[in-house]
């Protein structure tokens, strides 16, 4: 699995770096959302899957039903077996902390398959300077529910939005 996952968790950075790096531009731009702090989870997933599909990712299902008993933003089908990929918008709290809150959702689609997935959030609530590259990635396991359980593992990959141009910091 890790030939077919490692290249999907490279590209979600690469698209992170992105988002950085990215200026307001005009608001037809795919990336206006960046820079809005009223931006939608579903403006995310429309960008974070046209750069899936324009990076050779395959076309990724989106909105897949009967995962885990629930329902997950993006999933990459894998021989058989699938990585799940969790979409988030945080306007309140977008802190390492606040966000484990949603790591047993992203744990729980993972009750059938390879114990690893992502969670990929959009960040509305941090303002000004943003985070460096290295602080917006971080890997977090989930304990097993029951003793001598499988763990799990969830790569958060967390975008600025809500942006500033620089030269207004």
């Amino acid at each position: 699995m890790r030939a077919h996952v490692e290249p999907i968790i490279a590209s979600t950075i690469r698209f992170l770096a992105r988002c950085t790096d990215i200026q307001k531009g005009p608001k037809t731009r795919r990336t206006a959302y960046l820079y809005d702090p009223n931006a939608k989870e579903s403006d995310l997933q429309d960008d974070l899957i046209d750069w899936y599909r324009g990076n050779e990712h395959g076309n990724p299902y989106i909105e897949s039903q009967d995962v885990g008993g629930g329902r997950v933003e993006i999933v990459f089908p894998l021989s058989g077996d699938r990585f799940v990929v969790e979409l988030k918008r945080e306007q309140a709290d977008a802190s390492k902390e606040s966000l484990k809150d949603y790591l047993n959702q992203v744990a729980a689609y993972q009750a059938t398959s390879i114990c690893i997935g992502m969670l990929v959030v959009l960040d509305l609530a941090t303002q000004g300077l943003p985070a460096h590259l290295r602080d917006n990635v971080w890997v977090e396991q989930v304990p097993p529910p029951i003793p001598g359980g499988t763990s799990r593992f969830v790569l958060v990959v967390r975008i600025p939005g809500n942006r500033t141009s620089p030269s207004r910091l």
